[in-house]
């Protein structure tokens, strides 16, 4: 059977979508009914690092990219809305290096087998604003209290829904939906850690559904800058 381009995309989407998470999903503890939701949100927040350098393993597939898999270095001030982000081959060679702030992309730099396969530095900044910048729901938000979980929705020409569980209340899944309710992309985080007085995670997985792709990040070093 002769593939399309449109069948091509479309295979890839649904490839994203029936993806299964590579890490272990956490058995969850029942809510406590009686927790204030904002109150947990916030406990949440101030638990975050406000700036951190993180070395990663990230790995890009598939989609409109072929597979990628690099050694991830990441700078953020989550105040200031701004970052830069290296990627490194296996061997150590630089393959991309991207800085933005809350105004757009700053500098980018990627080799040419990158940077042929259209906005790479635009597809770069807008998921790592997803995943590490405003992980937390304005107090105008939605509350909606399940017996697992507690989810805030946010309406602003779609739908952004945080999902918190857990016994401490963390943010385990981020997504956003259009104005007919299509999902357009969705950010899990797994394996929370303590380090230096702040909560981190050890592994995130972020599908684009709409272009058709999957970025699994794990930590392996993080620090806390000033």
């Amino acid at each position: 059977m002769k593939t399309t381009p449109l069948l091509a995309i479309a295979l890839a989407l649904v490839a994203v979508g029936c993806q299964s998470s590579p890490f272990v999903a956490p058995e969850l503890s029942p809510m406590d009914i009686s927790v204030d939701p904002h109150r947990m949100v916030e406990n949440f927040r101030g638990k975050l690092p406000d700036r951190f350098s993180q070395m990663n393993s990230m790995v890009i597939e598939p989609g409109f990219f072929q597979r990628i898999s690099t050694i991830g270095l990441i700078k953020a001030d989550i105040i200031r809305e701004e970052f830069t982000i290296v990627g490194l081959n296996p061997m150590g060679l630089k393959i991309f290096e991207i800085s933005a702030n809350k105004n757009g992309v700053t500098k980018k730099y990627a080799v040419e087998q990158l940077a042929a396969r259209g906005d790479f530095a635009q597809a770069i900044v807008e998921d790592m604003r997803r995943i590490y910048f405003h992980t937390t729901p304005s107090p105008d938000a939605r509350v909606i209290k399940e017996k697992y979980r507690i989810i805030f929705d946010e309406e602003d020409k779609g739908k952004t829904r945080f999902i918190f569980a857990g016994t401490e209340g963390y943010l385990v899944e981020k997504k956003r939906y259009n104005k007919t309710g299509s999902l357009l992309w969705r950010v899990t985080y797994h394996e929370r850690f303590w380090e230096n007085g702040k909560l981190y995670t050890g592994g995130i997985v972020l599908d684009n559904i709409k272009s058709g792709y999957r970025l699994v990040i794990r930590n392996k070093k993080v620090n806390v800058y000033e």
